[in-house]
C-alpha cells in the first residue's frame, strides 16, 4: 500500500500483489542465504539451492526471480 502511495505502483493493491508485480522491488526474497548456501552454491542451480522441499519457483512475473523460496527457521 505504501509503495502505491509513493507512486511505484498504480491500481488496486490486491491486484498488484496477485499479479506478482511487486516482486520487481523485492528481487531476492528476504535476502541472500548464509552458511552452506552462499552465492558459490548457485552454480548448482538456483532451483536446487534456493528452494526447499515442496516449494517450486513461481511462474508469475517478478516472483520467478526471487531466487529464494525456503521456509524460515530460527
Amino acid at each position: 500500500e505504501r509503495m502505491a502511495e509513493l507512486g511505484f505502483f498504480h491500481g488496486d493493491v490486491d491486484a498488484i500483489v496477485e499479479s506478482g508485480a511487486y516482486a520487481i522491488a523485492f528481487p531476492h526474497g528476504l535476502g541472500h542465504q548464509i552458511g552452506m548456501d552462499v552465492h558459490d552454491m548457485e552454480a548448482l542451480g538456483e532451483d536446487l539451492v534456493g528452494y526447499g522441499d515442496g516449494t517450486e519457483r513461481s511462474k508469475l512475473f517478478g516472483l520467478g526471480y526471487l531466487r529464494l523460496g525456503k521456509a524460515l527457521k530460527a
